[in-house]
This record gives structure tokens, C-alpha cells and sequence, in this order.
């Protein structure tokens, strides 16, 4: 029986690694995109002041990240920070003919992203990790998850 098609809410789940080119050129998982899928992909470093890693962001999700800053008053200096570094720090990206992200050295550098790099759904975006640094992250993760699931009532 074939696997159900997945939801935009849920279609990035699982760990791919894979090697970046000498031009930074990274193939994105084919099991998250259909053949010839050709939308932009905006990607920033994140967290923010952390530059732990890459996000990246689907149409539909990018499109309710702006529409919630752009619903905060033009007063609100705290949203405007966040707008101008958002808004300044985003790269759009579509994949070329093979299925492959070219990223900007900058985005590469700040995220401390070398020869491979690690994919990782998180169901309705996608993360870019430098494996080791992501490795780090798990074992946090793994504690984290386990103190707080009960919480979330699963």
C-alpha cells in the first residue's frame, strides 16, 4: 500500500547528509520535493544572534512569517528589529535542474557549515546543520524532549 501523500504540514521529516560542491551546491532531499519543483526556498541563519545553523522556509510558511511582523505596529521597535534582520538576512533560493541549492558563502560561514551538511525536517520547515554542531544539539534536544513530552500530552 503506498504511503499517504504528505500534508504542507508535515511533508520534511527525517535526516538526510549530504556533501556541498565547491560551489556550495547542496542536493536537497528528493523525498521532500516532487520532480520538477521549482518554488523559492528562503533561508536564513538561525536562531537569531546564534547562527546556529540554516532555516529554511516553503512559500506558504515565509508567507505567514511576514504577515505576522506585518501585523505588529510600525512603533513597535522590537518588531522592527526583528523585521530588518529577517527581512535583510533572508536569501531566496530555488533549486537548479538537478535538484541542487546554491548557497552564499556568508550564509555557509555564519552557520559553520563545511564540506557536508546534514538536512533536518522539522514538518512544515527544513534545517541545514554542520553535522557535528548538530550532533551537540541532539543530545540537548533528546533531554529536553524527554522532560517536556508529557506536557504536550502525546
Amino acid at each position: 500500500m503506498p504511503a499517504a501523500a504528505a500534508s504542507a504540514n508535515d511533508r520534511f521529516v527525517g535526516s538526510y547528509l549530504h556533501s556541498l560542491d565547491s560551489s556550495r551546491r547542496i542536493m536537497f532531499p528528493k523525498a521532500w520535493h516532487p520532480g520538477k519543483w521549482r518554488q523559492p526556498f528562503s533561508f536564513i541563519t538561525w536562531p537569531i544572534g546564534e547562527d546556529r545553523y540554516l532555516l529554511g522556509l516553503p512559500p506558504e510558511r515565509y508567507a505567514a512569517l511576514v504577515e505576522h511582523l506585518l501585523s505588529r505596529s510600525l512603533s513597535d521597535q522590537d518588531a522592527a528589529s526583528i523585521r530588518r534582520v529577517i527581512s535583510g538576512d533572508t536569501v531566496r533560493l530555488t533549486l537548479d535542474r538537478f535538484g541542487r541549492f546554491c548557497l552564499p558563502g556568508e550564509l555557509v560561514q555564519r552557520a559553520g557549515i563545511g564540506g557536508a551538511a546534514r538536512w533536518v525536517g522539522q514538518f512544515n520547515v527544513v534545517e541545514l546543520w554542520e553535522p557535528a554542531r548538530l550532533e551537540t544539539a541532539r543530545l540537548n534536544d533528546r533531554r529536553v524532549a524527554a522532560a517536556a513530552v508529557k506536557n504536550y500530552m502525546l
